[in-house]
């Protein structure tokens, strides 16, 4: 009975095993060119960022403020009544001070503080200055080209929703800028090796071709169930591997020749990990609602939340006008336990804190601990961080230092620019196992030690090059096998046809 039972086990595990080698063959034809992409656009990406316009490089672009003539508007104008959810002020290609805020709602409003004027619909005339003083600013040669546009591969996004239509510009050195039709600010800019790149970096990535994209559910379940087959197909291959992995008897641990035996090895080796990649790439999809991120709305809201009406904000800069630094290209408010401050931006990133008629200065240790306790309750520690740590850091860059760290019961950690008073990061529970789970396994970004460079840069390119040649192995093998299928090959010698009798 028990010799019966033990074959009639071996057998089912023939079967079993064979069935999950036919799904991994297949699935592996089907989508193993995908993952071999995202290995190889992940490579990419390590170097190629996807474009965005940066605060430096928003702040570069603009002029200093000239706010002599400014901020004389009347009730009587129809816009000072208005409430606004914060606001800045910069500099327009005439000369003349903007006005630049968002209304409870969200709609963005832009007001010439000169003539009162809002300014809710740019000509095409009218957005090509601004884009030339940008440019300008910028050492760019000037626009050669000009297009409207709802969105393309690089305003596909929604954060840009409230700026459509927008201008998009060109020059003869491939750049391109462009500008809400909203607010007329520049909201974009790329380079032609940036998108050249990105092409085949995070557009790959992260499956991101421009008439997916807009359909963002549509967009997100293929991503999410593609990886979700792909890990099917990576677990697969590594429960077949560990099978066919042991001593024969010609001392060999493969059954496997050529390509195949590659292809075992590689994934043997760099299996698990690309299970672990797929995985930690999935859950930055949050899933089903997996890892949600914490809304630290509120707390965002009584530490830095502002609302003026444009009365307000004009009668506020008419009291700094005076202690305004030399060189400032923008102005924006911001606030702090309750009180408005101004904050008083350079070109090249500098910030001084202004309140009422005087210059505030940075925040202070002690103000920070008053903060702590009136935010989440008084079962805080803060101090003050000079260098980066597990949930404050930047991958590429350098993050924002000093910070005042605030440390929770609960585990909540919050940290505040003393140079701004801003809420810089947060992280809750699951903004702290997506650090884990995601930054960690994904990015290799373990510590600030493995953070080093060029050592970050090695180890990825060795662990990205291992599970490529694994995926790379498959991809040939999945080639060749449909080959077979489609060119079954000649017969060496074709016999004769038989005549009649």
């Amino acid at each position: 009975m028990s010799a019966t039972a033990s074959a009639s086990e071996r057998t089912a595990t023939r079967g079993w095993l064979r069935a999950l080698t036919v799904a991994h063959r297949w699935l592996g034809i089907c989508l193993g060119i995908l993952v071999l992409a995202w290995c190889a656009s992940g490579m990419v990406m390590m170097y190629v960022p996807y474009p965005s316009l940066t605060r430096t490089e928003a702040l570069a672009g603009l002029s200093p403020l000239d706010l002599t003539d400014c901020c004389h508007l009347r009730e009587s104008m129809g816009v000072t009544p208005l409430m606004l959810d914060g606001f800045r002020v910069e500099t327009a290609a005439g000369g003349d001070p903007l006005l630049r805020g968002r209304l409870a709602g969200g709609e963005p409003l832009t007001v010439n503080l000169v003539s009162g004027r809002v300014l809710d619909d740019w000509t095409d005339a009218a957005l090509i200055r601004e884009g030339e003083a940008f440019a300008a600013a910028q050492g760019w040669s000037p626009p050669v080209a000009s297009k409207r546009i709802d969105d393309d591969q690089w305003t596909v996004q929604a954060s840009y929703d409230a700026h459509r239509p927008m201008l998009r510009l060109g020059n003869d050195d491939g750049r391109e800028w462009y500008l809400s039709n909203a607010s007329g600010e520049v909201v974009q800019e790329t380079a032609a090796a940036e998108r050249a790149w990105n092409m085949v970096g995070a557009v790959t990535h992260w499956l991101y071709p421009t008439a997916l994209r807009r359909h963002v559910g549509l967009w997100s379940q293929v991503v999410i169930w593609l990886t979700v087959v792909s890990l099917f197909l990576t677990l697969a291959g590594i429960v077949i591997g560990i099978s066919h992995y042991r001593v024969r008897r010609d001392r060999r641990r493969s059954p496997f020749r050529g390509w195949t035996l590659w292809h075992h090895y590689s994934g043997l080796v760099f299996g698990l990990l690309t299970l672990t990649w797929l995985a930690s790439g999935l859950l930055s999809m949050n899933p089903w609602g997996a890892l949600t991120p914490t809304d630290f709305g509120r707390e965002r809201t009584q530490l830095n939340g502002t609302h003026h009406t444009v009365g307000e904000a004009v009668r506020a800069l008419s009291r700094v006008a005076g202690v305004v630094p030399a060189g400032t290209v923008r102005l924006e408010s911001v606030g702090w336990m309750g009180r408005s401050h101004l904050l008083a931006w350079d070109r090249d990133g500098g910030v001084t804190r202004l309140f009422r008629e005087t210059v505030a200065g940075p925040v202070s240790l002690r103000e920070a601990r008053a903060a702590a306790a009136v935010l989440r309750g008084a079962d805080v520690s803060v101090d003050e961080l000079d260098e980066p740590d597990a949930y404050h850091y930047r991958l590429k860059g350098a993050a924002e230092l000093p910070v005042f760290r605030l440390r929770y019961a609960d585990g909540v950690r919050l940290y505040v620019s003393p140079a701004t008073g801003s809420l810089v990061t947060a992280a809750g529970t699951t903004d702290r196992w997506f650090r884990w789970l995601f930054d960690a396994l994904h990015r290799g970004d373990f510590s600030a030690f493995v953070r080093t460079r060029p050592l970050w840069d090695g180890m990825m390119l060795v662990l990205l090059g291992g599970v490529s040649l694994g995926v790379a192995t498959g991809v040939w093998l999945g080639f060749r096998r449909v080959r077979r299928l489609l060119l079954p090959p000649l017969p060496d010698q074709v016999p004769p046809v038989a005549g009649p009798r």
